[in-house]
């Protein structure tokens, strides 16, 4: 799919072609976007910083690209910030937008340790997935595992089982499999001082 918008170009009117078909890198084309941010009335992007209680649509679709920059660099505080207007926003981001979101803020509350949170977000998730195993529902799945079940061994199979899987080239893929072998540790490390203890 392209869509195209419009840009002026000393008084002439032209249109740029933008791709959005699947599988391009947007993690890569929004950090380089802003690495090269225009004014705001020529920006290729909304600002993250726009009012949340005034997003428009597009914005409120960015939000997830500008999470996952967060989520890749471990910036906490945007990762919170993003998530939260996101959430607070549910209701008008697409469905197939949402059901991203939805095990975006599973894992987040797993992690943060809020188990009615983490639970209510798995249960939609698990909705919008079937039987599914997409790696970053895989991911949140095995962090709801570990922080809010504790069953550090069903955690652990489901890392195992995404680990195995060929991975794609995609940044999307690259983080969540860094994520997931970051868990694989911390199992080994808290299964390591149960035997102690």
């Amino acid at each position: 799919m392209v869509c195209t918008r419009p840009e002026k170009d000393n008084g002439e009117r032209k249109t740029t072609k933008i791709k959005t078909m699947r599988g391009i890198n947007f993690i890569a084309v929004i950090k380089e976007r802003r690495k090269t941010r225009t004014a705001p009335e020529t920006a290729p992007f909304p600002s993250p910083e726009e009012n949340e209680d005034n997003l428009s649509d597009v914005a409120l679709l960015l939000r997830l690209y500008f999470y996952y920059i967060a989520l890749d660099s471990g910036d906490q505080n945007d990762i919170r910030t993003h998530l939260m207007v996101m959430e607070k926003n549910i209701s008008r981001i697409p469905r197939q937008i949402a059901q991203r979101v939805f095990r975006e803020l599973c894992f987040f509350y797993s992690v943060n340790k809020n188990p009615e949170s983490a639970t209510r977000y798995m249960e939609l998730t698990e909705q919008a997935y079937g039987q599914k195993k997409a790696p970053d529902e895989q991911r949140a799945r095995a962090y709801y595992e570990m922080y809010v079940k504790r069953r550090y061994k069903t955690a652990f199979s489901i890392c195992r089982g995404a680990l195995a899987k060929t991975p794609a080239a995609d940044g999307l893929t690259i983080m969540n499999t860094a994520l997931i072998r970051a868990l694989v540790i911390l199992i080994h490390q808290k299964v390591s001082q149960s035997k102690n203890e």
